[in-house]
């Protein structure tokens, strides 16, 4: 168990420090793609095509984040328990702990 405690927490820490390291390289190449367009046309195209790029990605992230798995079948509903059923289930795990009550005593 501790184990894989620590094991998630290292891959949580590589995986923040990989992301934070992404990040910084992301904001570099945005300024690289800002000065070669801002000197291929002006500043105000540079803003269009970088603005667009990254509006396009975050549009591409919030569709597959909201795509449903192929196969995915959504939960049912719970059927409505009628005072009976709620009775009967009541009376058989009390029958289900007595037993067990009964089994660790005649054990002991």
């Amino acid at each position: 168990m501790l184990m894989s405690l620590k094991l998630g927490m290292r891959r949580a820490g590589f995986g923040l420090g990989g992301l934070l390291l992404m990040a910084i390289g992301a904001g570099f190449l945005t300024v690289a793609a800002w000065i070669a367009l801002a000197e291929a046309h002006d500043a105000q195209y540079a803003a269009l095509i970088i603005g667009s790029v990254y509006f396009g990605l975050g549009a591409l992230v919030v569709a597959f984040g909201t795509r449903r798995p192929v196969g995915y079948v959504p939960p049912t509903t719970a059927a409505a328990m009628t005072t009976g059923g709620l009775g009967a289930a009541f009376a058989q795990g009390f029958g289900a702990g007595a037993a067990a009550r009964q089994a660790m005593k005649s054990s002991h």
